[in-house]
């Protein structure tokens, strides 16, 4: 193909991302990721149990097809790796297969984090770069986040993804499964990181945008009252922290943390623009839960049977 006909592709995939997120009103910047995470999922999961299981705000966005703007990539392996060359490629092998995009990936550099995650897990983590080429020129590049897969990240759920360059282009790219964690134990997550506390317990969390998370799940998605609470009982005694009767501001920099990060992310804000409207609405699906909190944990969240369920429609216990 010749170079002309590149930069013409190129030009007009841009124009049509421009144009989609302004329709969206997301970034343009946050529109390119969503596609180049799409194209490496639908590469990833085109074998049958390929061991990966997105875990993340990414594993949110694909839930939605819409959700908070992410750069990275967090992913779960089932079993442990050797040495970072097998990792690099495992993901080698992956960004050679094909979905029907017209992208093409490949691993730049592959390295280890250090030590632990942050859901608080000491467990080694890699961390993969990936560039994303279209007709010959970078389209987007990012990093995928490796650990290694725990129990209560089962039993995990399937999600369809609808690849978003389908929905404005010619690329006919066909729906596809993947495996992400269960969604109680990523807003159990959620809850725990929004009230850990950190150098020794002197600092409270700057993570504002965990809140805009938990709002967009409580719009979104159901999931089981019991679950949750022995999810959540589980999650805060492993990290050996406390957490607050109902949901509370977690220090002082939250007013007007969460006020800038709701007003950067207006469309993920749910209509909040205050602190005290986030905590309000995020109540009425949390206080009752964390009001059941047991001091033990003696039954894992695997075991719960769903009797009572939350519905994002009428946002209420149901």
């Amino acid at each position: 193909m010749s170079q002309a006909r590149n930069k013409n592709l190129q030009r007009a995939l841009n124009e049509r991302i421009k144009k989609e997120a302004v329709a969206r009103g997301v970034s343009i910047e946050h529109l390119r990721h969503q596609i180049a995470f799409e194209g490496l999922l639908g590469r990833l999961y085109s074998v049958p149990d390929p061991g990966w299981t997105l875990k993340g705000a990414t594993s949110l966005l694909m839930r939605n097809g819409s959700g908070r703007y992410t750069s990275d990539m967090d992913f779960s392996r089932d079993q442990a790796w050797s040495d970072s060359q097998e990792v690099k490629q495992e993901f080698a092998d992956i960004c050679s297969r094909k979905c029907g995009d017209p992208f093409t990936y490949f691993v730049t550099k592959v390295g280890t984090h250090s030590v632990g995650d942050d859901t608080g897990y000491a467990t080694p983590t890699m961390a993969v770069h990936i560039q994303v080429n279209y007709g010959g020129k970078q389209f987007q590049i990012f990093k995928v986040d490796v650990t290694v897969h725990r129990h209560t990240q089962e039993p995990t759920e399937e999600i369809m993804v609808k690849p978003v360059l389908s929905s404005f282009t010619s690329y006919d790219i066909p729906e596809f499964a993947i495996t992400a964690t269960p969604i109680e134990s990523h807003l159990a997550d959620k809850v725990c990181a929004m009230y850990e506390r950190h150098r020794e317990g002197r600092e409270a969390s700057t993570r504002y945008h965990d809140l805009l998370d938990i709002l967009t799940i409580l719009q979104t998605q159901e999931f089981d009252f019991e679950k949750l609470v022995r999810t959540l009982s589980h999650e805060h005694q492993r990290r050996r922290m406390t957490l607050p009767k109902e949901m509370i501001s977690p220090g002082q920099k939250w007013d007007s943390g969460y006020a800038k990060t709701a007003r950067d992310n207006k469309i993920f804000a749910r209509g909040t623009t205050t602190l005290d409207d986030a905590l309000q609405f995020a109540g009425q699906c949390l206080n009752p839960v964390l009001a059941r909190l047991p001091e033990e944990s003696t039954v894992s969240p695997e075991q719960i049977t769903a009797q009572k369920r939350w519905n994002p429609k009428t946002c209420s216990w149901q």
